[in-house]
């Protein structure tokens, strides 16, 4: 009697519910697994996105303290703005470069001398223009003495830039006013005037998107964003903040004192 109890088989009922127990650990075993691999990937497109957030602050940085320093040229102006159209700026015949702000994507115009170019090599007086195309944030150099873009730097410097806004900080007070040599208002280049004041310092953010699609970790796209106090609308209609769903957005923003802008106005 116990000889046969000892051989006898499993049922029907207890190979069904063998075989919806080891269903249900492999259905949780492979979700555990989907999430792993979500995370990672989400990790993944965030340091990507803070990898070229800080590359394009540090190299705005960067061009910025260089601008406007020569050791002959004493009037060179650091920004280039649209009052310098149809003049010569730095040894350099200006009549479509120079600063501007077209809905999400401004454009930044500096003028140097012996600074470094986009490709991080010595360059002669020239220009340097910071825009976006194509959805990048762009660098190209114009040199004085050829009157032309050089060809080996106008390159891509981060890719996924959805917007791209610039100001420019004025100190409004005069010599002897308490203040001066301080910023106290904040303006786009098309409000620019020279009589207003002068530029000590530029203040820009950028929007970057993430290149792969997480629906599983983000909110809904939004309709509208704010960017260095500016409201834009989201969607595909001209000067909106072109946003796709289920992507991964972060903003970047900072500050630089330009260094080389005292001596103009001692």
């Amino acid at each position: 009697m116990i000889g046969s109890w000892v051989n006898r088989g499993f049922s029907i009922v207890e190979l069904l519910i063998g075989l919806a127990l080891s269903s249900l650990v492999v259905l949780c075993v492979t979700h555990l697994l989907l999430v792993s691999q979500q995370h990672a990937l989400f990790q993944q497109q965030q340091h990507a996105m803070y990898n070229d957030g800080q590359f394009a602050l540090n190299f705005l940085a960067k061009v910025l303290r260089r601008a406007g320093f020569s050791l002959t040229d004493t009037e060179l102006v650091p920004v280039v703005f649209a009052q310098h159209s149809g003049t010569v700026v730095n040894g350099a015949w200006v009549e479509t470069l120079y600063s501007r702000d077209s809905g999400p994507f401004d454009e930044l115009v500096l003028a140097v001398d012996g600074a470094l170019d986009c490709a991080g090599a010595e360059t002669t007086k020239g220009l340097l223009r910071l825009y976006v195309s194509r959805e990048a944030l762009r660098c190209a150099t114009y040199e004085a003495n050829t009157g032309f873009f050089r060809p080996d730097d106008q390159g891509l410097l981060v890719p996924g830039v959805k917007a791209f806004q610039v100001m420019y900080g004025l100190d409004t007070n005069m010599a002897g006013e308490a203040g001066f040599g301080s910023v106290n208002n904040y303006v786009t280049a098309s409000n620019y005037n020279a009589h207003l004041g002068r530029v000590l310092s530029v203040r820009f953010a950028l929007l970057l998107e993430g290149g792969g699609t997480m629906p599983w970790a983000l909110e809904p796209t939004p309709t509208q964003l704010e960017l260095l106090g500016q409201s834009f609308s989201v969607g595909a209609n001209p000067g909106a903040v072109n946003l796709r769903e289920h992507h991964l957005v972060k903003q970047f923003t900072t500050t630089v004192t330009l260094p080389n802008v005292a001596r103009l106005y001692q």
